[in-house]
Formats: structure tokens, sequence, C-alpha cells
């Protein structure tokens, strides 16, 4: 498993250095480890690992029926402010994590649109 999704939008202009993106990974939620846990374990580790982490906000919320735990945060990347917002749920065992990124001073602009892609995301029974 791993990235099964991926969205990457276009530079803006010839001065743009980073593409704006959101991206779908799958992986096996380890064993007798609730997602909240989870959840809890892979922000400490990311704030330990990422310069400049800033954990602004996070919590819980139900997207059609589904309980998705949500964290907005930044970090620095090779000079570049990042904001990210992220989603994380578990369905059979997996954990299925959308993750949406900008730099800092655009994030605002594609907000919304994150946010309507990730609440639109829903597991089908087939």
């Amino acid at each position: 498993m791993g990235t099964v999704v991926a969205a990457i939008c276009p530079l803006e202009t010839k001065l743009d250095t980073f593409h704006e993106n959101f991206n779908v990974t799958v992986g096996p939620l380890p064993n007798n480890v609730d997602l909240d846990t989870y959840f809890r374990k892979t922000m400490k580790l990311f704030a330990e690992k990422a310069f400049n982490f800033n954990l602004y906000g996070n919590g819980q919320k139900k997207i059609h029926g589904q309980k998705a735990l949500w964290a907005m945060y930044s970090y620095e990347l090779n000079g570049i402010h990042i904001e990210t917002l992220q989603y994380m749920f578990s369905q059979n065992n997996n954990t299925y994590i959308i993750t949406c990124v900008g730099e800092r001073n655009k994030f605002d602009q594609y907000e919304r649109t994150f946010r309507l892609i990730a609440h639109s995301f829903r597991f089908e029974k087939y």
C-alpha cells in the first residue's frame, strides 16, 4: 500500500516554487492500536522530525458517518513555510490518510477546496 491518490496544482507563476497538493495514503493499522492512539503517535513523530512544527488545531469529525480525526499544522521544508490539513480514518484494519498541503501564504486560497475533497471521502460496499 502507500499513496493511492495524488493531485498536484500547477505552479502559478515563474517565481512559484511549490505545488499545492493533496494525497491519500493507505496503510495497515498496527495490531492492538486504535485510530486515536495511532493519530497521536503520528503527530508526535512528525513534531519530532519536522522543522518548526506547530500543531494549531485538531479534533474529530464524522464524515459520511465515518469517524475522522483531523489536524492542522505548519512546518518548514527547504525554507518554505508549509500548512497542512490532514484527516485520518480507519476501516478494516487500515488507515486512510488524506493530506492537503500548501504554502502558508497561499493556503487560504486552497483550504475550502481541500475541505470539500476530504469531506467527499466515503467508504463504499461492493
